[in-house]
């Protein structure tokens, strides 16, 4: 049995370093920048932020994540690609960068045009800025002189106006791609700039906006004949792993980083909501267990009999309901106040909490209330399944010829059942029970957040609205690990009841 144990735990390397890498990929190829995410709660409920502010933090976030990293150990692409375009903070203005690319085949000049976007970006904004100011001293003091004297002439409401109308469309250049639209705002841009002449510098700069994409236009046919190979030591599936060695650990260290809405570590956040869910959840798998043994096995022995029938109705009754809908209906009747007002709506405890002297068990009194709703509804549906599968199994195993043989040995009926139909009928049960271990991570994410229980499963749709990838991802890496645990006990258990199932190596 050690040595079948310790080949299952080598077999299941692969599979934990595929379910890790799956993890990676999901949690990279989120469909949110989660450098943006960051860097729009930094900048909740501050002042607004200007661009080059603005790029910087999305900038830092990057880096601390380290998103500016490689993918992988090793990439393989054609040699006009570029392999340093995670650098750029910017989400779109990378993919108009690597479409531009990938459509021309020249990054020196796609790059070359890049910079001057980013030049004219940052120019136009900081011109607009200078006119208004010059143009309120102006107003202000009619014989103000400006340190550019020549400037002045241009200092008119119409050109502040274009210069705005300016700094909007700077914004929109970067993150287009094709040639007709780049074409046409070049074209809008020109008309804007035509009245303001040529002391200003932004003439000269979109006369080297256009020369710089007409340089991207220029494509090598030659440049995808061959691929090229880099090796990346320091790469973000690296760092998922093993962590940066300061502030992040690694997932093989138990580090899933930080969530992006409350910056805890998740696994804190996961250590502080996993307690109320195995309450729950195991306590809803233990009671199934404990109800549905004993009526599942008296069902098989009273086959037929008003006993099985009634429990049948009724258990398919129970299995036939959804979780939300009964939970609903429990609330509505028992912790209603114009109907029966016998249970608490939702929480594990008072708000003002428990007294401070209350011993453990005085602390359940009091959560009582709270606790028996979500039980039912955490118990229910296993409850159903559980004995209709066991009643099932014990029908097969008591038709068999050993159990004839037992009672015609005159073995009292209730060792016949429970000794020898009971253990062969476990079977099915052990395979149920491995769902259990996955299940203790998850939680019920409806029922978690119908009685508003502070569990995993509400945690779970919390960090789905608020697109909190590591805390998603976290949660369904452990579920899969925990689902492969459930296979090798599963495994175990069978051995175990069942006398006939041995992994030993034959002699």
């Amino acid at each position: 049995m050690i040595r079948y144990i310790l080949k299952r735990l080598l077999q299941f390397i692969p599979s934990l370093i595929l379910i890790t890498f799956l993890g990676f990929l999901l949690n990279d190829y989120a469909p949110i920048d989660p450098a943006e995410l960051l860097a729009m709660r930094t900048r909740e409920g501050g002042n607004p932020l200007t661009a080059q502010q603005h790029e910087t933090i999305l900038r830092e976030q990057r880096h601390k994540l380290g998103l500016d990293l490689p993918m992988f150990y090793f990439s393989i692409n054609a040699n006009y690609e570029c392999d340093t375009l995670e650098r750029i903070p910017n989400r779109t203005e990378r993919e108009t960068l690597k479409k531009l690319n990938e459509e021309y085949r020249n990054w020196p000049a796609v790059s070359d045009y890049y910079k001057e976007i980013k030049d004219f970006a940052t120019y136009i904004p900081t011109m607009y800025n200078s006119m208004v100011n010059i143009y309120d001293k102006i107003k202000i003091d009619s014989t103000y002189q400006p340190e550019i004297t020549d400037i002045r002439p241009f200092i008119t409401p119409d050109n502040i106006d274009r210069l705005k109308a300016l700094k909007e469309k700077s914004v929109q250049l970067v993150s287009l791609e094709n040639e007709i639209e780049i074409e046409n705002l070049f074209n809008e841009i020109d008309s804007l700039a035509k009245p303001m002449v040529s002391p200003l510098a932004y003439r000269k700069m979109t006369t080297n906006l256009r020369d710089a994409f007409a340089a991207v236009k220029i494509s090598s046919p030659t440049s995808i004949l061959y691929p090229t190979f880099s090796f990346h030591t320091d790469n973000r599936y690296h760092r998922w792993l093993f962590g940066d060695g300061e502030s992040n650990l690694g997932v093989l260290r138990g580090d899933f980083g930080t969530s992006y809405t409350s910056g805890q570590k998740v696994g804190k956040i996961i250590a502080s909501h996993i307690g109320f869910t195995l309450l729950f959840s195991l306590g809803g798998i233990l009671l199934a267990y404990l109800i549905s043994i004993p009526l599942g096995v008296y069902a098989a022995v009273k086959k037929n009999s008003w006993f099985d029938r009634v429990s049948s109705v009724v258990l398919f009754l129970l299995y036939s309901m959804p979780s939300f809908w009964l939970a609903t209906l429990l609330l509505v009747c028992f912790a209603n106040p114009d109907t029966l007002y016998w249970f608490e709506t939702s929480g594990l405890k008072p708000a003002q909490g428990y007294p401070v002297d209350a011993n453990i068990f005085q602390k359940l009194w009091i959560s009582l209330p709270y606790i028996v709703l979500p039980l039912i509804c955490f118990t229910y549906s296993s409850l159903a399944f559980l004995s209709r599968t066991l009643r099932v199994s014990v029908l097969e195993n008591i038709k068999q010829d050993y159990i004839t043989t037992a009672r015609a040995k005159g073995l009292p009926q209730n060792k016949v059942v429970w000794r020898h139909a009971f253990r062969n009928s476990l079977l099915p049960m052990i395979t149920v029970l491995a769902n259990v271990f996955p299940y203790a991570i998850g939680g019920s994410v409806i029922l978690e957040t119908v009685f508003t229980l502070p569990g995993m499963g509400f945690e779970t749709y919390r960090a789905i609205l608020g697109q909190d990838y590591p805390v998603i991802m976290a949660m369904l890496t452990l579920t899969a690990v925990l689902t492969i645990i459930g296979l090798l006990v599963q495994d175990i258990l069978y051995a175990l009841a069942d006398p006939r199932i041995s992994y030993n190596r034959k002699k």
